[in-house]
């Protein structure tokens, strides 16, 4: 799910490498859609990029509705806040869990696991 405007250029650049793979791939614009595209398998891969500093029900909500899904593909969280532990249930669903990398590295994780 995308809300960062900043990040846009950079999620923009990452879905274009995916694509060009051959992975499917789509930025969300909400917690709707991403479970939507999830439902009907048209991506390949969840990336989170996790920065959150509060927990509240809509999000607990969100991910046990990920976590429920079937047939969900890899999951990797980023996880930003140094030092800090992520909730249980977001460390639950992640396949991997990874700390802020540059582009090429996370593309050779991204590429890594859609390969194995």
């Amino acid at each position: 799910v995308h809300q960062d405007p900043l990040g846009s250029a950079w999620l923009q650049a990452l879905m274009q490498y995916l694509q060009t793979a051959g992975f499917r791939g789509a930025i969300a614009r909400s917690w709707q859609e991403a479970i939507q595209k999830l439902a009907v398998q048209s991506v390949d891969l969840v990336l989170f990029h996790w920065h959150h500093d509060h927990w509240d029900a809509a999000t607990e909500a969100r991910l046990t509705e990920l976590e429920q899904l079937p047939d969900k593909p890899p999951i990797l969280v980023i996880h930003h806040q140094e030092g800090a532990d992520l909730p249980e249930k977001v460390s639950a669903i992640a396949t991997q869990i990874l700390p802020p990398l540059s582009m090429e590295s996370l593309l050779e994780k991204v590429n890594s696991l859609l390969t194995e």
